[in-house]
């Protein structure tokens, strides 16, 4: 993945300088001193990381989270196989023959001699009430269940087409069709357009699966053994279904795609595609970025003053949110990005004050000038 893409923390280009760059990078990696890449080389000698993993570099973390050159070792989710087990409890009918004994009450007629004139199935003068026993045959559909355990097959039956069928059989309960991403916002709102060679992301095009298979861990396998095959992250787009961006963030929750770093509390933390928060309140795997910190504050603030009141309060509001960009006017990418969470963050914070509008107020950015 490309690096300082990912509107990376002001604590990672502060440690990018202090370690020398890429220069200084390149040498360690001719050197065999390091595995990483140049951004995971960066980001683990950050104090964000270290803060997480723990300070690896004096002696501070067991030796099994360590690679061969004593820096944080990426580890990778087992190969993903192209089967899959899986156990539904299902309920079907049964149709049942059945028998069943009544006793019934008839009406003859006999004549002189004592031979049957008549029966009829009620009263009727001149016929005599006898009681008969009669078996009678009925079919009915019996309610059954049972648990069946299958086998899935993923198989990739074109570039882009991955099927799941059940092992055994020819049926079909699942596809995912891939297509390079196209359109001006990946579901990480500022993850590159394009990859360094110019190539589009895949995403998925298109995600079924049947209902009786969906929530068994199924949709995840398939989409980890697409990534397989075809090499590469598979991200979602912004404009697909709930589904697929849930598969995309629950295969992140499991290990991601380009390995991970582990700390020794057993908390897991993505090696390519993570924010350099290295947030331990944060069960998943890729931290958010400090774009989406970004844009989130900024909506709740934006909710803050649409439902303000009076109109004084809206352009209370307004005329804050203009000092700050004035204020941050000037500032390098990142700081100044950082100033903006900041402000945002501390105005929702506060948004139960009041404040004297005739007092000039100092704008809480978080960055000194």
């Amino acid at each position: 993945m490309p690096e300082a893409k990912y509107g990376e923390l002001p604590g990672y280009f502060a440690t990018e300088e202090r370690l020398g760059g890429k220069d200084a990078y390149e040498a360690e990696k001719t050197a065999g001193k390091t595995v990483l890449d140049y951004r995971q080389w960066v980001q683990v000698r950050t104090d964000e990381f270290k803060n997480w993993f723990g300070d690896w570099q004096n002696g501070q973390v067991p030796v099994r989270l360590l690679d061969k050159n004593g820096e944080p070792k990426i580890f990778y989710p087992d190969p993903v196989a192209d089967t899959y087990e899986v156990s539904r409890h299902i309920c079907y009918y049964e149709t049942q023959r059945r028998s069943v004994k009544e006793t019934i009450t008839e009406y003859v007629k006999y004549d002189d001699e004592g031979r049957i004139m008549g029966i009829w199935p009620q009263p009727r003068e001149g016929y005599l009430p006898e009681q008969r026993s009669r078996t009678r045959t009925f079919y009915e559909d019996i309610e059954k269940s049972k648990t069946v355990h299958e086998t899935l097959s993923f198989r990739q039956v074109e570039d882009c087409t991955f099927h799941i069928r059940i092992e055994g059989s020819n049926r079909w309960i699942g596809v995912l069709v891939l297509s390079p991403e196209d359109g001006e916002n990946g579901f990480r709102s500022n993850r590159p357009l394009a990859k360094q060679d110019g190539s589009r992301y895949f995403v998925p095009f298109r995600v079924e699966i049947e209902k009786d298979y969906r929530s068994k861990g199924v949709g995840t396998a398939l989409y980890r053994f697409a990534e397989q095959c075809i090499g590469e992250e598979i991200y979602p787009a912004r404009s697909q279904t709930d589904a697929a961006k849930g598969l995309w963030e629950k295969r992140n929750r499991q290990g991601g795609f380009g390995g991970y770093f582990m700390n020794a509390d057993g908390q897991m933390k993505s090696a390519v595609n993570n924010s350099g928060l290295f947030d331990r309140s944060n069960s998943d795997t890729g931290d958010t970025l400090p774009q989406e910190i970004l844009d989130k504050a900024r909506r709740t603030y934006q909710g803050l003053r649409a439902t303000a009141a009076p109109e004084a309060e809206k352009q209370r509001f307004t005329m804050l949110e203009q000092l700050m960009e004035k204020t941050v006017s000037g500032l390098p990418a990142d700081v100044r990005m950082q100033a903006r969470i900041n402000f945002y963050q501390s105005q929702i914070r506060d948004a139960g004050k009041t404040y004297d509008l005739s007092d000039e107020r100092n704008i809480e950015t978080g960055i000194d000038r």
